[in-house]
Protein backbone atom coordinates (compact mmCIF):
# COMPACT_ATOMS: atom_id res chain seq x y z
CA UNK A 1 0.00 0.00 0.00
CA UNK A 2 1.37 3.44 -1.20
CA UNK A 3 0.34 6.17 0.98
CA UNK A 4 2.23 9.46 -0.78
CA UNK A 5 4.86 11.83 0.70
CA UNK A 6 2.77 12.48 4.10
CA UNK A 7 4.59 14.43 6.59
CA UNK A 8 2.66 13.70 9.82
CA UNK A 9 5.41 12.89 11.75
CA UNK A 10 7.57 15.44 10.07
CA UNK A 11 10.02 17.24 13.02
CA UNK A 12 8.88 14.88 15.70
CA UNK A 13 10.11 13.09 18.37
CA UNK A 14 7.19 11.89 20.09
CA UNK A 15 5.21 9.43 18.29
CA UNK A 16 3.61 5.83 18.43
CA UNK A 17 2.82 2.94 15.23
CA UNK A 18 0.58 0.18 15.95
CA UNK A 19 -0.65 -2.64 13.81
CA UNK A 20 -2.11 -6.00 13.61
CA UNK A 21 0.21 -8.47 11.17
CA UNK A 22 -0.42 -12.05 10.14
CA UNK A 23 2.79 -14.02 8.84
CA UNK A 24 2.18 -16.38 6.16
CA UNK A 25 5.91 -17.25 6.08
CA UNK A 26 8.93 -15.33 8.24
CA UNK A 27 12.08 -14.85 7.03
CA UNK A 28 14.40 -17.73 7.38
CA UNK A 29 17.66 -16.22 6.12
CA UNK A 30 20.21 -13.95 8.61
CA UNK A 31 19.66 -10.82 7.27
CA UNK A 32 16.11 -11.07 5.82
CA UNK A 33 13.31 -8.62 6.80
CA UNK A 34 10.08 -7.83 6.68
CA UNK A 35 8.83 -4.17 6.39
CA UNK A 36 5.13 -3.35 8.18
CA UNK A 37 5.81 0.24 7.97
CA UNK A 38 8.13 2.14 6.20
CA UNK A 39 8.96 5.91 5.09
CA UNK A 40 12.43 4.90 3.96
CA UNK A 41 14.70 7.06 5.29
CA UNK A 42 12.70 8.74 7.93
CA UNK A 43 11.14 5.71 9.82
CA UNK A 44 10.66 2.21 9.46
CA UNK A 45 8.97 -0.47 11.51
CA UNK A 46 9.60 -4.31 10.30
CA UNK A 47 11.15 -8.02 11.20
CA UNK A 48 14.45 -9.40 10.68
CA UNK A 49 16.03 -12.24 10.61
CA UNK A 50 19.42 -11.85 12.74
CA UNK A 51 22.06 -14.34 13.75
CA UNK A 52 23.26 -16.15 14.81
CA UNK A 53 20.49 -18.54 15.74
CA UNK A 54 18.32 -16.78 13.33
CA UNK A 55 16.61 -14.97 15.86
CA UNK A 56 13.27 -12.69 14.91
CA UNK A 57 13.52 -9.20 16.17
CA UNK A 58 11.03 -6.33 16.00
CA UNK A 59 13.12 -3.42 14.78
CA UNK A 60 12.50 0.59 14.80
CA UNK A 61 14.68 2.47 12.77
CA UNK A 62 14.77 6.21 12.77
CA UNK A 63 16.71 9.01 10.73
CA UNK A 64 18.47 5.84 8.56
CA UNK A 65 20.25 5.65 11.83
CA UNK A 66 19.25 4.73 15.16
CA UNK A 67 18.16 1.21 15.42
CA UNK A 68 16.34 0.06 18.12
CA UNK A 69 15.36 -3.94 18.45
CA UNK A 70 13.29 -6.12 20.84
CA UNK A 71 14.06 -9.34 22.76
CA UNK A 72 13.76 -11.78 20.69
CA UNK A 73 10.37 -12.84 19.57
CA UNK A 74 8.14 -15.45 19.29
CA UNK A 75 6.25 -15.48 16.33
CA UNK A 76 4.11 -18.06 13.91
CA UNK A 77 2.50 -18.25 10.99
CA UNK A 78 -1.06 -18.15 10.40
CA UNK A 79 -1.30 -16.03 13.51
CA UNK A 80 -2.49 -12.41 14.04
CA UNK A 81 -0.44 -10.20 15.97
CA UNK A 82 -0.67 -6.33 18.18
CA UNK A 83 2.72 -4.65 17.46
CA UNK A 84 3.28 -1.17 18.53
CA UNK A 85 6.11 0.82 18.88
CA UNK A 86 6.54 3.72 20.96
CA UNK A 87 9.10 6.85 20.81
CA UNK A 88 9.66 10.03 22.75
CA UNK A 89 12.48 12.04 24.29
CA UNK A 90 13.29 9.76 27.04
CA UNK A 91 13.56 6.42 24.05
CA UNK A 92 11.61 3.73 22.67
CA UNK A 93 9.72 0.87 23.90
CA UNK A 94 8.38 -1.96 21.70
CA UNK A 95 5.25 -4.14 22.35
CA UNK A 96 3.80 -7.15 21.57
CA UNK A 97 0.13 -8.22 22.26
CA UNK A 98 -0.43 -4.96 24.46
CA UNK A 99 2.86 -6.15 26.66
CA UNK A 100 6.16 -4.45 26.44
CA UNK A 101 8.57 -6.52 24.55
CA UNK A 102 12.10 -4.31 25.39
CA UNK A 103 12.76 -0.38 26.06
CA UNK A 104 16.04 1.27 25.01
CA UNK A 105 16.71 4.08 26.58
CA UNK A 106 19.11 6.83 25.13
CA UNK A 107 18.57 6.21 21.62
CA UNK A 108 16.44 8.99 21.27
CA UNK A 109 16.23 11.19 18.21
CA UNK A 110 15.83 14.98 18.28
CA UNK A 111 13.22 14.71 15.39
CA UNK A 112 12.61 12.91 12.77
CA UNK A 113 14.29 14.18 9.85
CA UNK A 114 11.36 13.55 7.40
CA UNK A 115 12.33 12.76 3.71
CA UNK A 116 10.70 12.99 0.04
CA UNK A 117 9.87 9.24 0.07
CA UNK A 118 6.36 7.87 -0.20
CA UNK A 119 5.01 6.31 3.29
CA UNK A 120 4.22 2.76 2.34
CA UNK A 121 2.93 -0.28 4.43
CA UNK A 122 3.46 -3.88 3.69
CA UNK A 123 6.97 -2.87 2.11
CA UNK A 124 9.12 0.26 1.04
CA UNK A 125 6.77 2.10 -1.57
CA UNK A 126 9.24 1.32 -4.01
CA UNK A 127 8.20 -2.41 -3.56
CA UNK A 128 11.39 -3.44 -1.85
CA UNK A 129 11.35 -6.17 1.24
CA UNK A 130 7.58 -6.87 0.59
CA UNK A 131 5.86 -8.65 4.30
CA UNK A 132 4.36 -11.82 2.97
CA UNK A 133 1.07 -12.10 4.88
CA UNK A 134 -1.61 -9.92 6.13
CA UNK A 135 -1.75 -6.29 8.04
CA UNK A 136 -4.79 -4.57 9.14
CA UNK A 137 -5.62 -1.58 11.58
CA UNK A 138 -2.34 0.55 10.88
CA UNK A 139 -2.61 3.80 13.33
CA UNK A 140 0.09 6.51 13.85
CA UNK A 141 -0.22 9.10 16.45
CA UNK A 142 1.74 12.13 17.24
CA UNK A 143 1.95 10.78 20.59
CA UNK A 144 3.97 8.45 22.95
CA UNK A 145 0.83 6.26 24.37
CA UNK A 146 0.86 4.86 27.36
CA UNK A 147 1.32 1.00 28.51
CA UNK A 148 -2.62 1.34 29.68
CA UNK A 149 -2.94 3.13 26.05
CA UNK A 150 -1.70 0.17 24.37
CA UNK A 151 -3.04 -2.38 26.55
CA UNK A 152 -6.83 -0.96 25.63
CA UNK A 153 -5.67 -0.75 21.57
CA UNK A 154 -4.81 -4.66 21.74
CA UNK A 155 -7.77 -5.13 23.70
CA UNK A 156 -7.26 -8.86 24.72
CA UNK A 157 -6.86 -9.30 20.86
CA UNK A 158 -9.39 -7.64 18.84
CA UNK A 159 -9.07 -4.29 17.57
CA UNK A 160 -11.55 -1.89 18.55
CA UNK A 161 -12.32 1.52 16.17
CA UNK A 162 -9.26 4.30 16.63
CA UNK A 163 -11.07 6.68 14.40
CA UNK A 164 -12.03 9.33 17.43
CA UNK A 165 -8.53 9.29 19.30
CA UNK A 166 -7.74 12.54 19.25
CA UNK A 167 -3.69 12.07 18.88
CA UNK A 168 -4.31 9.81 15.75
CA UNK A 169 -2.70 11.19 12.44
CA UNK A 170 -2.97 8.51 10.19
CA UNK A 171 -5.29 4.89 10.09
CA UNK A 172 -5.64 2.39 7.57
CA UNK A 173 -8.06 0.05 8.64
CA UNK A 174 -7.01 -1.84 5.48
CA UNK A 175 -10.44 -3.10 4.29
CA UNK A 176 -12.93 -1.09 6.28
CA UNK A 177 -15.14 1.28 4.05
CA UNK A 178 -12.37 0.68 1.10
CA UNK A 179 -12.75 0.32 -2.85
CA UNK A 180 -10.07 -1.30 -4.70
CA UNK A 181 -7.70 -0.04 -5.12
CA UNK A 182 -7.97 2.66 -2.70
CA UNK A 183 -7.52 2.01 0.95
CA UNK A 184 -9.03 5.21 2.82
CA UNK A 185 -7.32 7.58 5.98
CA UNK A 186 -9.40 6.74 8.94
CA UNK A 187 -7.64 10.00 10.68
CA UNK A 188 -8.50 14.06 9.80
CA UNK A 189 -5.30 13.82 7.90
CA UNK A 190 -6.89 12.46 4.67
CA UNK A 191 -3.95 10.49 3.21
CA UNK A 192 -5.45 7.38 1.32
CA UNK A 193 -3.62 4.63 0.08
CA UNK A 194 -3.20 2.83 -2.99
CA UNK A 195 -3.57 -0.51 -3.32
CA UNK A 196 0.04 -1.21 -5.48
CA UNK A 197 0.88 -4.75 -7.40
CA UNK A 198 -2.11 -6.12 -5.55
CA UNK A 199 -5.73 -6.85 -7.05
CA UNK A 200 -8.75 -6.42 -5.36
CA UNK A 201 -8.72 -9.68 -4.05
CA UNK A 202 -6.20 -8.85 -1.61
CA UNK A 203 -8.66 -7.11 0.81
CA UNK A 204 -9.86 -10.60 2.28
CA UNK A 205 -12.65 -10.79 5.36
CA UNK A 206 -9.60 -12.11 7.79
CA UNK A 207 -9.20 -10.46 10.85
CA UNK A 208 -7.87 -10.22 14.41
CA UNK A 209 -10.43 -11.78 17.44
CA UNK A 210 -9.63 -12.73 20.56
CA UNK A 211 -12.78 -14.68 20.96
Amino acid sequence: LVIGDVTILDGSNTFTISTWVKFDSLPSEAGAKLLIVSKDEAYELYIKNTTPASYLFAYLRLNNGPVIATLELALETDTWYHIAAVHDENGTAIYLDGDEAATELGSQVESIDDTAASLGIGARAAGSYPMDGHIDEVAIFDAALSAEDITIIYNSGTPTDLSENSKLVGYWRMGDGAAYPTIPDGSSSGNDGTMTNMTSGDIVEDVPSGG
